[in-house]
């Protein structure tokens, strides 16, 4: 079936006819084609990401949509596309059932597992709608065309669909608080010489290389079967476009990875991540108060053994809230003063004026005892650090699982560790998703990132992977180190290149208690800043929003000519 077959068949779904019964098989067949298209599509790009990891399908995953999207119209391509995206999101997102093995009751977590999947695979949707109509603008409705004008249109489709792409992926990423989770790119984690494309234009310029070859192989599976025999072209600019792209991309990464590990990086400090591993539905019990400084101490006083000078623990790590829990207090203080530094992770409670106002915060503790500085995370987690709205309806708090909202913090704070050159910025629990955080905190002189978080909410599933998976492109954005410490799940370093010591996580060890010290490269030198660092999304993402949004104003003015032609004068 060719092209214009196909499109007069999209024609036929759209307006039937009962006087051509005879169609109504092969329209049954060709709705069947473009269900499995979305169907393998999100199963495709489901395998990308942990727990199967296959990195290797993301190159290939969006092949099958492309496809739906050419032969369909704009309005149906995007139900085809928000059902790909719930095939993809569902199986991504399960490990948040795992919240209700931790207290979460269990409808609402299945609830609101259902309502996120749905509202990412909206953004699936819209961009299958918005290449529907540009690829029936750019390749027509099987009308002729002369090869030149083929050639050119399908080199504008390969720019085109990466563009929408990056588009989508930016918005679902910052609207409504934001949820950069997943992103395309983010498959490539492991794909170190690809990932480095992100020093330029972030996770966004990574995902926008796998679609430019998903576009180009659905450009030339369109060419070699949608053609006959004679009309095929032997040279596919748009596949050797892509490939090519691919690698330049691949060489210039593979160069990249080989001269930063063979700079020397002047000074390198050791720093100590420990690993308390309580299990979640323990951490707030009174009865586990002495197991959790138990484990705490223990862990530390064996990394001290190392001589690091810095000591990381990770989220909320002490049991009682701080400054007005006494033995908290008095637990971290102490054991920072037996000579090294700890950045400790805990809740922060304040009265201020009649409100009593809660926080999640990190505290470096000198040896001395005396907290240096302190960070109050700026980015909170909806419907679990604070309920939205809460400030105008106050009753509403009481379904926030600390029985109060948290408050954000104003900005990122970077502390200086004493008698070396780190400057180093706290990221609490899911900011490393974020990459305008990381940036900011970079912009500000920070040259070590530290992640604390615990991932125990997550227990037995794939959420601890795909968390750690994003954290490797704030490394490779602002090419600085990071060090995460976390409850349980993955404790590791990251280098400025994205490669990851992981000493503790694995499959066996996840869930165990231990520590994890890590000798780590500091750059000192901030004069090599790179684009992202410096541009941020200016420099990709955002122009492609705006080329979106010039897309979607001439498909609205498009549309409201087509039915003024149309209406009755």
């Amino acid at each position: 079936m060719n092209e214009a077959s196909l499109t007069a068949q999209e024609s036929t779904d759209s307006c039937p006819d009962k006087k051509q019964p005879r169609r109504i098989g092969s329209a049954h067949l060709f709705t069947l084609w473009r269900l499995a298209g979305a169907l393998s599509s999100g199963f495709i790009l489901a395998a990308a990401f942990p727990p199967a990891g296959e990195w290797e399908s993301a190159w290939v995953g969006l092949i099958p949509l492309i496809l739906v999207a050419r032969f369909s119209l704009p309005r149906h391509a995007f139900s085809w596309g928000f059902l790909a995206g719930c095939v993809f999101w569902l199986p991504s997102l399960s490990w948040l059932l795992r919240l209700s093995a931790n207290g979460g009751p269990v409808f609402l977590v299945g609830l609101g597992w259902i309502l996120l999947s749905g509202y990412c695979a909206l953004y699936m949707g819209l961009f299958l709608c918005l290449i529907s109509w540009g690829l029936r603008r750019l390749l027509g409705s099987g009308s002729p065309q002369t090869s030149g004008a083929i050639a050119w249109r399908r080199l504008l489709s390969l720019v085109m669909i990466p563009v929408i792409w990056v588009a989508t992926e930016y918005m679902r990423s910052t609207l409504l608080t934001g949820f950069p989770w997943n992103a395309l790119g983010v498959s490539q984690y492991g794909n170190l010489s690809v990932v480095q494309v992100a020093a330029w234009g972030g996770v966004y310029a990574v995902s926008a290389v796998v679609v430019i070859m998903n576009t180009a192989l659905a450009l030339t599976c369109l060419d070699l079967f949608g053609r006959t025999q004679e009309k095929r072209r032997r040279f596919r600019p748009e596949l050797a476009t892509g490939l090519l792209l691919c690698l330049a991309c691949w060489i210039s990464g593979t160069r990249t990875v080989a001269t930063l590990r063979t700079q020397r990086v002047e000074p390198e400090v050791r720093v100590a991540a420990v690993q308390p591993a309580v299990v979640q539905a323990e951490k707030w019990e009174a009865r586990t108060v002495e197991n959790i400084f138990e484990r705490l101490a223990g862990q530390t006083r064996l990394a001290l053994i190392a001589s690091p000078q810095l000591v990381v623990w990770p989220e909320t790590a002490l049991p009682g809230p701080l400054p007005h829990d006494e033995q908290s207090a008095r637990f971290a203080a102490e054991l920072a003063g037996e000579g090294v530094p700890i950045l400790v992770g805990a809740m922060e409670v304040s009265q201020l004026e009649s409100e009593v106002c809660c926080w999640n915060s990190s505290f470096l503790y000198g040896v001395d005892g005396v907290i240096m500085g302190r960070y109050r995370k700026k980015h909170l987690v909806p419907f679990g650090e604070y309920i939205p709205f809460d400030r105008l309806i106050p009753s509403l708090q009481r379904w926030a699982p600390l029985g109060v909202s948290c408050v954000p913090g104003e900005r990122m704070k970077v502390f200086s560790l004493p008698g070396t050159q780190v400057r180093l910025s706290p990221l609490i629990c899911f900011e490393d998703v974020f990459p305008e955080l990381s940036r900011e905190a970079v912009q500000a002189g920070a040259n070590l990132l530290i992640n604390q978080t615990n991932d125990a909410w997550f227990d037995g599933s794939s959420g601890s992977v795909q968390h750690m998976s994003h954290a490797i492109f704030r490394c490779v954005e602002n090419r600085r180190p990071m060090v995460r410490a976390s409850n349980t799940g993955i404790t590791c370093h990251i280098d400025r290149t994205g490669k990851a010591r992981i000493l503790l996580g694995s499959d066996e060890d996840a869930e165990l208690p231990g520590f994890a010290v890590y000798g780590v490269s500091i750059p000192t030198d901030t004069s090599g800043s790179t684009v992202y660092t410096r541009f941020g999304d200016w420099g990709f993402a955002l122009p492609c929003v705006i080329l979106m949004f010039i897309q979607m104003g001439i498909m609205v003015r498009e549309s409201r000519l087509s039915r003024k032609a149309l209406s009755p004068a």
